[in-house]
């Protein structure tokens, strides 16, 4: 078989559709499924309806209906609230064994103002930028003025990621384990913004290491920060985790587990 697309340039929030033809050729009659697999695009994506195809989207992966394979058309909608390269790649696997018959790569382009750190969006305001139109939104203000990392000191949970990105995977680590207490990654988790214009999201995390450093960098910009040490996800033993002095910058590794301290949710972009 045989996949060709047809794409154009988008503009930042400007709906514009892109086509994906497959030819079948010696696949013709096959059981198969097809499927959007790459990067996780900053806005929405979907099938027009009337699409000999429909997918939908499972996570990251957007995905059609179990289809027999011939020669359709796919006719998709993307609307892009950030200026960036999206690389995803659609592929067409059988039904039954999921082998890959074919695949086809895909680059979309969106122009626009690039997002800088300070500007108001996604529900908060934007603390960093990987210059890819991807980065980390910080809360418009701390969900917290002291709250504890765990109630005791005792128990780790594996979540021990300092690098950025890794705020949300902390989080989830921590849930697994101390879900049921109101901890700092419980208040993150639980929260959902206020709709200031940006939209209302629930898809809030306790910042890694790094992350937290990221806010501090940039904590004029961001703004509503006290003067004092807030807490990040990562662990570093039983009893202690990282947290950060917005005083001064400072990294501490000896901040028992059951002291509290302020947080500031994050979310990704």
């Amino acid at each position: 078989m045989e996949i060709t697309v047809v794409i154009p340039t988008f503009k930042v929030d400007e709906p514009a559709w892109f086509t994906v033809t497959m030819e079948a050729n010696d696949d013709l009659g096959k059981l198969v499924v097809a499927s959007l697999e790459g990067e996780k695009i900053a806005g929405t994506l979907e099938t027009e309806e009337g699409s000999d195809l429909t997918f939908t989207s499972t996570g990251d992966v957007f995905q059609s209906e179990e289809f027999t394979m011939g020669d359709v058309i796919a006719n998709f909608r993307g609307t892009f609230t950030s200026p960036g390269i999206y690389l995803t790649t659609i592929k067409v696997r059988t039904s039954e064994g999921g082998d890959l018959l074919c695949s086809q790569d895909i680059t979309i382009v969106v122009e626009g103002d690039p997002l800088i750190v300070g500007d108001i969006y996604g529900g908060g305001v934007v603390a960093y930028t990987d210059g890819t139109g991807h980065g980390l939104i910080a809360a418009l203000a701390d969900q917290s003025d002291g709250i504890y990392w765990h109630a005791t000191n005792d128990g780790e949970t594996g979540a021990t990621e300092t690098v950025l990105g890794t705020g949300k995977a902390n989080t989830d680590k921590i849930i697994e384990l101390y879900g049921l207490e109101d901890n700092a990654a419980k208040l993150c988790l639980d929260y959902t913004n206020a709709d200031t214009g940006t939209g209302s999201f629930s898809d809030w995390s306790l910042p890694s290491k790094d992350e937290l450093h990221q806010l501090w960098l940039n904590r004029d910009a961001i703004g509503g920060f006290a003067a004092t040490i807030y807490w990040s996800s990562s662990e570093i033993t039983a009893d202690k985790a990282w947290s950060q002095q917005f005083s001064d910058g400072d990294q501490y590794d000896s901040k028992n587990k059951e002291d509290p301290a302020p947080v500031r949710a994050v979310r990704y972009f």
